[in-house]
Formats: structure tokens, C-alpha cells, sequence
């Protein structure tokens, strides 16, 4: 037998050229994968006899329902074969989430449960006066049994078929979607979605949807008696027809191309947590099938493209962070990215030209074969904004724009800091030393305002403009000192044991509010009636700041990595969610009702009214927000190369390299 393969892939970048300007940081310069990458098939497992359905565990061990030989089987992940259970034309084999296997039988008429332990039991009968047979079932969702406990399974009688819902526990059965001509394959998408195979129709070769509602649509058509169906955790969907011999991928959108070709009966199909189809082939002699059935993986490998660099920009002077080397993409990958950073450079424009060389594989090199990236060095325009800068080595800088940075304590001797700017515009520098206590540092120099173990800070300014300080202690307890308050200026704001973290900001009135994540993980405002609760839920960071109209208002992100903005302005609840679960890492507020945000993948957002602007790529570690003299938000931001940048909408290229490396932290001097 010859097993064939579908055309190789084809590497190029997307352009011949493009210009990025030094002040963005980064580069990325997209190269792309198109066409399908040729798989590698091999044989699996053998000595199989009419092979119908397959289904993995959750530990890699692949089943194997053997309606000739009697037999379901298990095959290690190196290929060991074991017998599992002798029953009567086994046609289908499936897994729920507790890890029970369930075995449709033809002979049988019923379908069996298998659990961890051992025990066989009889979960459903499907025998009826049209002599209905159960021939295939496929889990509704990501397991056998849907939230509710029922099970799915496509029956085949008289030509038609059906796909019957079985209740939890087992037993009684309804009929779910009909009519379908031969359901020998069925199968379900990341969204509950069952999928059926009409193997009987000769004529249009359709793949059935069948909605959680159970209503039935044409998802593709087009092949030859469809047979057999399983998806990737791409959502890509792979048909098996018996009758070309051929293994199908069939896109979310519908888009069919033959994957791989040459089988004999693929009637069997599984993917693996790896992306691997296990096709169940089985070889028909005369019309009758024999022990001649083999487990073929079709395994799609990983595509290599080498890289090289010239060109007049220098590493290091230039650029940072790419040299000669390779792309990777991973399967179902058809974009990778060469990145880089643009190091502050002024002067005459650069380039650097990317030259791909061959491809791993089968996979050819297109055109164009090499990338000329221009970076345009503008001049640079002093930065306006203050902010303390904290080094890794624990010194503690001043960064003020044409001025440069100023030592304020040297190595070893800060664990953290805040800033803030005071009405009469001086900047005050609050800093936990290496021992744990509190120091502030103004025009005057350094004062010492306590002993104790302080863990957090967060610097705002009271209502006659002086300087405060919320501070939260190692044992969770939250302080503040203000110049307004009696005796050593502190006030217990909350006990031990109560604040996890803190977020302070000063609204148009001249009141500091503060806000706070709890033990419990809730938030909290404090503000001059005292504490408010503001909501329960897993919040894990907050950055406080004002909306247009000077109140204080709160962006906070919750441990689901969700990003939501409490803000008196809305209506209700005050709450309003603007980023969804899974793409927030870190926020920190800038101008009027403005958030700076890394997303997920360490790139740089801004949310202002207007909604998200995307700022830059790259990887970003931490952020300072502020807000620059036209009061529009600007931000500092340290990277994970430790290097420490200015994004100011004042500036003509937006982006300055503030200190090239060695930054810890940063925190912007922040005005009311």
C-alpha cells in the first residue's frame, strides 16, 4: 500500500521591505507559512480486523474497536497491543471525563460501561420494532457525558440513521436529530456541537451539524461515503471516506482539502493531545475484510527556516535582542515572527536585511525570500514627566527630562518606591529600605518617617497638596501619613492580617482615596467617609486614577486575568468590564479615565474613552502611569531586558529609551 501526501507548504516574509521608527522599541517582522506542511505517515499498530472506531485516554492509550475480530483493544503510546474486552461486534469506543469507557455492540444491541476499576456494566439497550443497531457515538463536548450526564450515540437501521441521547446514569434513551443516512461517524467541537458522517450517501457525501438544540444543518459535503470524523484542538475537522481512501481536513470556516490519501478503509479516525490522526485502515479482500487492519499515524512535523543578517545597522548600537538563527512553526502555525529591540540610536537611518534560507523538509522557499527593515532615527525631545527609577542592584534613581538621571541612594539599600508630585510641583520620593523602613526624600534630601516592616507603598497628596503615604506592613496591616493628621502624622487604616495590596490616587477635591484588594481577595475604598465595599470577587491588582469629571475611579484586574473599570460616571453598579478573561497580565492608570495595560503576550495597550489603542509588542515586564502637562496619559515602562522607556503622546516619535538596562521598577511622579 501507498500511502500519499498532500502538496508540501511554501515560507516567505509577507513583504520585501518596511520602516519602523527607532522611538516604537521593538520590531517584528511577520514571516508566513501557506499551503498545507506534508505529514509523515507510519504504521501504528497491526493484525486489526475491520476496524470502526477509535478513542484515546486520558493518559495516551489509544482504543481500538475491532468489529471482526470481537475485540476492543488498547495500544500503548509506543504500540503495545492489549486486549481489553471480547464482546459481539464492538463498533464504538468512547471516553467521559471520570475516565469510564463505553463500548457500543452490534450483537449486543447495547452499550457497555467499562470503569477504572474494572467492572463491565450495561449502560443503554438500543433495541426497537425498526431494529435499530448502535453503531458509533462520539462525546457530547469534551467528554462522553455533557454537564447534565447525558451520552450521545449515533444509531444506524434500514438505511437511515439517527443520534440518540442517552439520560445519566444510563438506560432509557430519546431520539436527539434524524434523519441521516448511515451515522458510522460522529464526533463534537470545543463547543458542543455533534458532527455526523453519513456514510450511505453516495450521492452528496455530507457531514451533518447538529447543534446542542438539536437542530441538523450541512456542515460540508463532497465526499465519498464519509465514514469517519474527529477534530484537533485547532478545531479542524478530519473525514474519513471509505470509498477514496482519503483522510479530509475540513476548516472552521468549511474549507476542504485532502489531508492524506492512499488508505484502504479509513474507518476510524483519532487525534492525539499532540495533534497526531491515528487512522483505523483496514484492507477489503473480495469485499470481505480480513486480519490485515493496521493503526496508521499521520503525524504533521515542525517546519525550520533559517535566518540570516546584514546590513548597515549595528547590534547592539542599533538593534538588540535577534541575531542569525531559525524560525520554528508548529504545527497548524502559518505565521512567526522575527522581533527585536530598537535601541536609542540618533542619527541617520539603518537597515538590516533578513535573508531566509531553506526550509526544512519538503517545504519550499517563496518569494520574497528576504525582508530590508529601515529604522528611521528621529531626534530626540527631552522628556517632560519625573519618576523614580529602581535599579536591580537596589539604587535608587531620579529620572527628569534634560536632566537625566540623579543618584538618590546607592546599591543595596531600596526594596521599593513611590512617587508623587505635590501641588507646589516639588517631587517626593518615598522608598522602603533594605531594613524595611520608610523613608521620604524631597528637595530638602532624605527623612526618616519609620521603623517597621514595610512591604507596599502608594504615594497621593492630601487636600492642602502635601505628599501622603498609604503603606501596607509584612504582617497586611495599611497606614497612612499625612501631614493633616496629629502627633507622628500616622493613622491605622486597616488591622493586621486585612490588605493585600493598594492602589492611592487623589481626586479634584484634594481627597486622597485609596483602594484596596483584601485577604479575602474583595475591594475595598477608602476615602474620606471611610471604607466602602466596592465589590466581592478574586481581584489580584489594582491601579487607581480619576474619570473627567476629577473623581477617583479604579481599573482592576482579577485573577482570571480579566480587566474591569469601577468609575462613578456609569450607571448601576459603577462596574464595567473591558478586557475578557485570559489577556490581561498587569494595568497601571494614566490621564482622564485612562488604563495602560501588558496584555498576555507582554504587549503594550491603552484604553481611554475612545476605547483600546495598541501601543507596541514586545516584552513588556512592568508599567508606571502618569500624565503629561496636555494631560493626556503617558507611561513608563520597563522591559524584560531590564531596559526603562517613556511612551508620551508629546513626543514626535511617542517612544523614549529612558536607561538601557539594569531597571528593576519604575514609579511616575504623579500629579492630582
Amino acid at each position: 500500500m501507498e500511502c500519499r501526501l498532500t502538496p508540501s507548504a511554501t515560507v516567505q516574509f509577507s513583504v520585501g521591505s518596511e520602516t519602523v521608527n527607532q522611538t516604537a522599541g521593538t520590531f517584528s517582522i511577520p514571516v508566513t507559512l501557506t499551503g498545507a506542511v506534508t505529514p509523515s505517515i507510519t504504521s501504528f499498530a497491526s493484525g486489526f480486523n475491520d476496524i470502526r472506531s477509535e478513542a484515546f485516554d486520558a493518559t495516551g492509550n489509544l482504543y481500538v474497536a475491532d468489529a471482526g475480530n470481537n475485540m476492543v483493544w488498547k495500544v500503548t503510546p509506543i504500540g503495545v497491543v492489549s486486549s481489553v474486552l471480547n464482546v459481539g461486534r464492538p463498533t464504538g469506543v468512547a471516553f467521559d471525563a471520570a475516565g469510564n469507557l463505553y463500548v457500543s455492540s452490534e450483537v449486543l444491541q447495547r452499550v457497555l460501561q467499562i470503569t477504572p476499576g474494572g467492572q463491565t456494566n450495561v449502560y443503554a439497550e438500543f433495541v426497537d420494532n425498526s431494529g435499530l443497531l448502535p453503531i458509533n457515538f462520539s462525546p457530547f463536548g469534551p467528554a462522553v457525558v455533557d454537564a447534565a450526564g447525558y451520552l450521545y450515540v449515533a444509531v444506524v437501521g434500514n438505511g437511515a440513521g439517527a443520534v440518540y441521547k442517552v439520560q445519566p446514569g444510563g438506560g432509557a434513551s430519546t431520539r436527539f436529530a434524524e434523519p441521516f443516512f448511515g451515522a458510522t461517524g460522529l464526533c463534537s467541537d470545543a463547543a458542543g456541537n455533534l458532527y455526523v458522517a453519513n456514510s450511505f450517501d453516495s450521492f452528496r457525501g455530507r457531514v451533518n451539524k447538529v447543534t446542542p438544540g438539536g437542530v441538523v444543518s450541512v456542515f460540508a459535503e463532497g465526499f465519498k461515503y464519509p465514514g469517519s470524523l474527529a477534530f484537533d484542538a485547532a478545531g479542524n475537522l478530519y473525514v474519513g471516506a471509505t470509498s477514496a481512501g482519503t483522510v479530509s481536513k475540513v476548516t472552521p470556516a468549511g474549507v476542504i482539502s485532502t489531508f492524506a490519501s492512499g488508505f484502504n478503509l479509513p474507518g476510524a479516525l483519532a487525534v492525539d493531545a499532540a495533534g497526531n490522526i491515528y487512522v483505523g485502515d483496514t484492507i477489503s479482500v473480495g469485499g470481505k475484510v480480513g486480519n490485515q487492519g493496521t493503526v496508521r499515524k499521520v503525524s504533521i512535523s515542525h517546519v525550520t527556516v533559517p535566518f540570516t543578517l546584514t546590513g548597515t545597522a549595528v547590534s547592539g548600537t542599533d538593534y538588540r535582542g535577534v541575531t542569525a538563527g531559525s524560525l520554528v512553526f508548529a504545527p497548524g502555525q502559518t505565521t512567526a515572527y522575527i522581533t527585536g529591540t530598537l535601541v536609542s540610536d540618533p542619527g541617520f537611518s539603518k537597515t538590516i536585511t533578513f535573508t531566509l534560507g531553506s526550509p526544512s523538509g519538503d517545504t519550499t522557499l517563496g518569494s520574497p525570500a528576504a525582508n530590508t527593515l529601515t529604522i528611521i532615527e528621529p531626534a530626540k525631545k527631552a522628556a517632560t514627566s519625573t519618576t523614580a527609577v529602581l535599579k536591580a542592584d537596589g539604587s535608587l534613581w531620579q529620572y527628569t527630562g534634560g536632566t537625566g538621571l540623579q543618584l538618590l541612594s546607592p546599591a543595596g539599600t531600596i526594596l521599593s518606591t513611590s512617587a508623587v508630585t505635590d501641588a507646589a510641583g516639588f517631587t517626593d520620593v518615598y522608598a522602603i529600605t533594605a531594613d524595611h523602613h520608610l523613608w521620604e526624600h524631597t528637595v530638602a534630601g532624605w527623612a526618616y518617617l519609620s521603623a517597621g516592616s514595610f512591604l507596599q507603598l502608594s504615594a497621593a497628596t492630601n487636600a492642602v497638596g502635601n505628599a501622603v503615604i498609604f503603606a501596607v506592613l509584612t504582617d497586611n496591616s495599611l497606614w497612612e501619613n499625612s501631614s493633616l493628621f496629629a502627633g507622628d502624622h500616622w493613622r491605622l487604616l486597616s488591622p493586621g492580617g486585612t490588605i493585600l495590596s493598594i492602589s492611592a490616587v487623589t481626586d479634584a477635591a484634594g481627597n486622597d482615596d485609596v483602594y484596596a484588594v483584601t485577604a479575602d481577595q474583595n475591594l475595598w475604598q477608602h476615602g474620606p467617609a471611610g471604607w466602602a465595599l466596592l465589590s466581592r470577587g478574586s481581584f489580584q491588582q489594582v491601579s487607581a486614577g480619576l474619570n473627567g469629571a476629577g473623581q477617583a475611579l479604579v481599573f482592576a484586574v482579577l485573577t482570571d486575568h480579566s480587566l474591569w473599570e469601577n468609575n462613578p460616571a456609569f450607571a448601576s453598579d459603577h462596574w464595567r468590564p473591558l478586557s475578557p478573561a485570559g489577556t490581561i497580565l498587569s494595568v497601571s492608570a494614566g490621564g482622564s479615565d485612562d488604563v495602560f495595560a501588558i496584555t498576555s503576550d507582554h504587549h503594550l495597550w491603552e484604553h481611554t474613552a475612545a476605547g483600546w489603542a495598541f501601543l507596541s509588542v514586545g516584552s513588556f515586564a512592568s508599567l508606571s502611569g502618569a500624565t503629561n502637562t496636555a494631560g493626556q496619559g503617558d507611561v513608563f515602562a520597563v522591559l524584560t531586558d531590564t531596559s526603562f522607556w517613556e511612551y508620551d503622546p508629546a513626543f514626535p516619535a511617542l517612544w523614549q529609551d529612558l536607561v538601557p538596562s539594569g531597571v528593576a521598577a519604575g514609579s511616575a511622579a504623579r500629579t492630582r
